[in-house]
């Protein structure tokens, strides 16, 4: 409401509070298998989510209604013994990284009933494990685990052609995230593996550029901008700049607990995988001072392992909880000009908001406001005159 707040509101805008964001779920599912089953990864492509579900396979779920996930497809590794651990989509194409059995690919031009297509079992018989997958351009980058980095021509994208291959280190230094910008390829690796870098100008002849110790276990990573965001377990969130990736340079860090062990950007929030802490977003518009702006209320009796953002939604595998998805809805912060009209600011990073008042909470009398909103970097901002009566508002999303 404006009236006897707005003083306090506006000194709390004016010293630079950072935006606030509520977690809100609005839609699950539960593992349908019994046992074995665990929501390990997961990637949405059009109106369809794809979980990784650990023994119990794939499964597909129609998302056209967030709030109503309806499972159309459950695949159990095509009767292969195994976990099912990462899935990544391209086009009409599923990849599926089974840590026993490699590379599996399928044909999803109908996502209710995939078409397996081909099998990859490339350093299997090294120890590997496919633990992670990302694709770029016409080439598949696997994390093989002991086995180190797969880089796989998918020229043909139904048949993955193993054109490359990079030791990490083997052992425990197993790539468990892959992050591709540019020219390089960026890969977050178990214990003694830290961060590396390898140049990808020809993806069938990787050159090494960097590795660095992070001190704990860098189980994923993201690249944008220059500044590279770390899932790094217990050791939180680290931000490096890597402009020049020779080698990177820590410039920030934050720590909250859990155990950090996903990570996802959008402009500048970082959504992180926070395991029993469940989901943390952080806003990096300081890239060397990440700022908490967001927190689940619980991790629902699961284990929060992979995120994705995807049109307005923030999809969980949430281990043995299954899929979560949350809708990000933003505070709104009110302020009074030096003019003394009303300013509100909101920042919204996932689908759009938009602002309306009521003269009267008790009647289902609210209004959206006409005024022009304008962008400022990450904040939507609206200037209105003060009312002559109390008015309260809110943001609706759209």
């Amino acid at each position: 409401m404006v009236g006897p707040l707005a003083t306090a509101l506006a000194l709390a805008f004016t010293q630079g509070a950072v935006a606030q964001f509520t977690l809100a779920c609005v839609g699950h599912t539960t593992n349908s298998n019994p046992q074995g089953a665990f929501a390990q990864s997961v990637a949405v492509s059009g109106h369809y989510a794809y979980l990784a579900n650990a023994q119990g396979g794939l499964l597909v779920y129609d998302v056209t209604s967030a709030t109503n996930p309806i499972l159309v497809s459950s695949i159990n590794n095509n009767g292969l013994y195994g976990d099912a651990v990462a899935v990544a989509v391209s086009g009409q194409c599923l990849y599926l990284g089974d840590d026993q059995n490699g590379l599996l690919t399928y044909g999803v031009p109908n996502p209710a009933s995939p078409i397996w297509w081909a099998q990859n079992t490339d350093g299997i018989s090294n120890g590997g494990s496919a633990g992670t997958v990302a694709i770029s351009g016409n080439y598949l980058y696997l994390g093989n685990g002991v086995d180190g980095l797969r880089i796989y021509n998918l020229s043909d994208p139904s048949n993955p052609v193993n054109v490359a291959e990079v030791d990490t280190g083997g052992g425990f230094a197993g790539p468990l995230g892959i992050a591709i910008s540019g020219k390089i390829v960026y890969m977050a690796c178990d214990e003694i593996g830290g961060l590396q870098a390898y140049g990808i100008t020809n993806p069938a002849s990787p050159v090494f550029l960097s590795q660095i110790d992070t001190g704990n276990v860098a189980s994923d990573v993201v690249v944008s901008n220059g500044y590279a965001y770390v899932a790094n377990w217990t050791g939180g969130l680290l931000v490096y700049d890597v402009s020049n990736p020779l080698p990177p340079l820590l410039i920030g860090q934050t720590n909250n607990g859990g155990m950090a062990v996903g990570v996802a950007l959008l402009g500048n929030y970082v959504f992180l995988a926070n395991s029993w802490d469940g989901v943390r977003i952080y806003d990096v518009s300081k890239p060397s001072n990440p700022v908490n702006v967001g927190h689940t209320a619980t991790d629902y009796g699961g284990s929060a392992i992979s995120l994705v953002v995807a049109g307005k939604y923030l999809y969980v595998a949430n281990m043995s909880d299954g899929l979560r998805i949350f809708s990000v809805c933003p505070s709104l912060n009110i302020a009074l000009t030096n003019s003394n009209d009303i300013l509100f600011a909101w920042s919204a990073p996932l689908g759009s908001f938009a602002l309306q008042q009521s003269s009267n909470l008790c009647a289902n009398t609210w209004l959206t406001m006409t005024d022009a909103v304008v962008a400022v970097n990450s904040q939507y901002r609206v200037v209105t005159p003060q009312p002559p009566t109390a008015r309260y508002y809110r943001l609706r999303s759209q």
